[in-house]
């Protein structure tokens, strides 16, 4: 054997060897550059047990719909139909909500703008109007007004002060109630002077106790027997003009029944002797 066939030899022994001692303490001595290799190969190999995904059963419908002024179709599931009705049944309460939130909106709108002209009346901003009237309409403001003018007083001479100012104030606010009803029956009785107040028909009471007036509360319920009147009319007219077509009808056929027998040649030359 050549010199050059002997080193190859004993390189491999070498390597052998070598691998055996390492592998005797539990080490395992790697290529990195074959370890890359490797990879790499595992990569860019497709694999072979890996299946295509099994296409989903397309149980949708197509729904036309209108949205902003424009077609659409919508190609929804039977699950996804129910959703999107469910969010329709929900949406009528959230826009019933957003409606109420917008006329109390307005209401607040016109309440600020009323603040700010008797604050500006008053040489104040708003909230130190506001907090003025809180002062003298509440409890509490009344307390706190109080508190601050007599920082000396015992609490219970405060809570008593607060109870006569309240009382006070309860009473003003069931005067002025009484006036305004005595001003809305006199309006009644000035339109209806035969109507009772303490004898209203039930749906002008209760028109009135949703916050109507009794004026108006009369006049909606005058409009509501004039459509039950006129309601109950065209049923009669109806039947009075469906009697008279059937009577027409009835009329017409006996009148040609009777033509058509004295047209008869054979009636006729009978009746004639000849």
């Amino acid at each position: 054997m050549d010199s050059e066939n002997m080193s190859a030899v004993e390189t491999t022994n070498h390597d052998a060897q070598g691998d055996e001692f390492l592998s005797a303490f539990g080490w395992d001595e790697k290529n990195p550059d074959t370890e890359a290799e490797q990879t790499a190969e595992a990569e860019d190999k497709p694999a072979e047990d890996a299946k295509p995904e099994e296409a989903q059963k397309d149980d949708g419908k197509d729904y036309p719909i209108r949205y902003k002024g424009k077609d659409e179709v919508l190609h929804l599931t039977d699950d996804q139909l129910t959703a999107m009705l469910q969010k329709g049944r929900d949406y009528d309460e959230v826009r019933k909500q957003r409606d109420d939130l917008s006329a109390k909106a307005a209401d607040y709108d016109s309440l600020n703008r009323m603040a700010d002209y008797f604050a500006s009346n008053n040489g104040m901003s708003r909230k130190e109007y506001m907090e003025y009237i809180d002062s003298q309409t509440t409890e509490a403001g009344i307390r706190a007004r109080i508190a601050e003018e007599h920082p000396d007083l015992d609490e219970d001479v405060v809570g008593k002060l607060v109870e006569l100012e309240v009382s006070k104030l309860t009473a003003a606010k069931d005067a002025a109630a009484d006036e305004e009803a005595a001003k809305d029956i006199a309006a009644l009785h000035a339109e209806y002077p035969d109507a009772n107040i303490n004898d209203l028909p039930s749906d002008v009471q209760a028109d009135i106790e949703n916050g109507m007036k009794p004026v108006e509360a009369m006049r909606m319920h005058e409009l509501r027997e004039l459509r039950k009147s006129k309601a109950e009319l065209d049923t009669q007219i109806a039947a009075l003009q469906k009697e008279k077509d059937n009577h027409f009808r009835s009329t017409g056929r006996a009148e040609s029944k009777s033509s058509d027998v004295a047209a008869d040649p054979f009636i006729t030359a009978f009746m004639g002797g000849g």
